[in-house]
């Protein structure tokens, strides 16, 4: 049994640069398979919601 993480963010205001990859207004990202994740907002009023699925992959 393996787990599998997945980070969907969603960029509400402002913008962010989320691991090298700029976000604007309403611009929406899935990550997986990444050891540390690196959020930095560029704007003073930014905001942006995270949602973490964690996934247990089965080996047959």
């Amino acid at each position: 049994m393996n787990l599998y993480v997945i980070l969907h963010t969603l960029n509400i205001s402002g913008a962010f640069e989320i691991n090298g990859r700029l976000m604007h207004a309403r611009d929406g990202l899935a990550l997986w398979d990444v050891n540390s994740i690196e959020i930095e907002a560029l704007s003073a009023e930014a905001t942006y919601s995270a949602l973490n699925y964690l996934i247990r992959r089965f080996q047959k």
